[in-house]
């Protein structure tokens, strides 16, 4: 399965399991080595969803949300996933990592506006 192809249908796919799980969902970042275009056969494909539903909430109720959605995506693709789920504010606001990089090298692959 080609690159671009490959993130297109886990975008798609990622977007269908949320909606399923009644997840809004404002932002789809893609970042790491599929966005640098530096991945390779072992690598992980990176995501952070941006939703106000995060909002004061902390990892075990994101977790409760969002529950199986990195394994059903391993499943159908047969490929490593890590998803980060951060609310609107935190993505404004925060300094973490993984926030700052996905800002400086990451590719919006979904957003609402």
């Amino acid at each position: 399965m080609a690159e671009n192809s490959i993130i297109t249908e886990s975008v798609n796919f990622l977007k269908s399991l949320l909606f399923e799980k009644e997840v809004p969902y404002e932002k789809i970042i893609l970042f790491g080595s599929y966005a640098n275009g530096k991945s390779n056969e072992d690598s992980d494909i990176d995501f952070i969803v941006v939703s106000s539903v995060f909002r004061n909430k902390d990892y075990f109720e994101k977790f409760d949300l969002t529950k199986n959605i990195k394994s059903q995506l391993v499943k159908k693709f047969d490929k490593p996933y890590d998803i980060l789920y951060y609310s609107d504010i935190d993505w404004e606001t925060s300094r973490a990592v993984p926030i700052n990089e996905a800002k400086k090298y990451g590719l919006i692959v979904y957003s609402v506006n």
